[in-house]
């Protein structure tokens, strides 16, 4: 067997072929150059962040008002059978003319009815046949608040609370600064109890002074029954 030895050169050129191969991953990985005609980055439009202006009180209370349009086209003889399309209230219905507010299935005086935010003569709350002593056609608006943060009117509110703005007492002036006078009328009859009832109420004023009118009127009879739902 006889051995050969590589020339003095082979080294080098082992060492330059290497070099070859590894010259154009060295290129690759070099940065491209910045193209100025590229697509410049979209720009975010501006986010706002505000707070609530509502107190935590008012935050965390699941209510619901009633008033201006709304209010005329559910206004029945009942404060409870006016607002029993309302979300978890109904009324305690005892005839036509009696019927008090019941809010999540508690009633009598598990439910505060408040007349201008606040305490009224309320006999309803201790007999069902005795109505609520404030009448629908004299209302402006009506706030129903449900939860615990009813308790804040007192402990025997568990179930909710019936807060019935009359404006009696005005809280902003009626007409503006500049004052002037304002009224509405409404009248409505029912054929099953031979039900007639009517209010009309005068507003005026400006920014010092306030003047409110109203009067309301309702007259019904017995309640008749169809001979026709006789049974045969």
């Amino acid at each position: 067997m006889k051995a050969t030895s590589l020339p003095p050169r082979a080294p080098w050129c082992a060492v330059a072929l290497l070099g070859a191969l590894a010259g154009p991953g060295a290129h690759a990985q070099q940065a491209a150059p910045a193209d100025d005609g590229a697509t410049p980055a979209p720009s975010l439009s501006e986010v706002t962040v505000t707070g609530n202006p509502l107190g935590a009180e008012q935050t965390v209370a699941p209510s619901s008002v009633l008033s201006g349009e709304n209010l005329l086209l559910q206004r029945a003889a009942t404060l409870g059978d006016t607002l029993q399309n309302q979300p978890g209230v109904a009324s305690s219905y005892f005839g036509p003319n009696a019927g008090r507010p019941s809010i999540r299935g508690l009633d009598g005086d598990r439910v505060r009815i408040l007349q201008n935010s606040g305490a009224s003569v309320d006999a309803s709350s201790l007999s069902y046949d005795h109505n609520t002593p404030i009448d629908p056609l004299a209302v402006e608006r009506v706030e129903v608040l449900r939860g615990p943060a009813a308790l804040l009117y007192g402990g025997s509110a568990q179930g909710g609370v019936v807060n019935v703005i009359d404006n009696r007492i005005p809280r902003e002036p009626v007409a503006g600064p500049e004052g002037g006078v304002t009224g509405r009328a409404d009248a409505s009859w029912a054929s099953g109890n031979r039900e007639a009832s009517g209010t009309a109420l005068v507003e005026g004023g400006n920014d010092r002074y306030a003047l409110h009118v109203d009067a309301f009127a309702r007259h019904a009879g017995d309640t008749a029954v169809p001979i026709t739902l006789g049974c045969d």
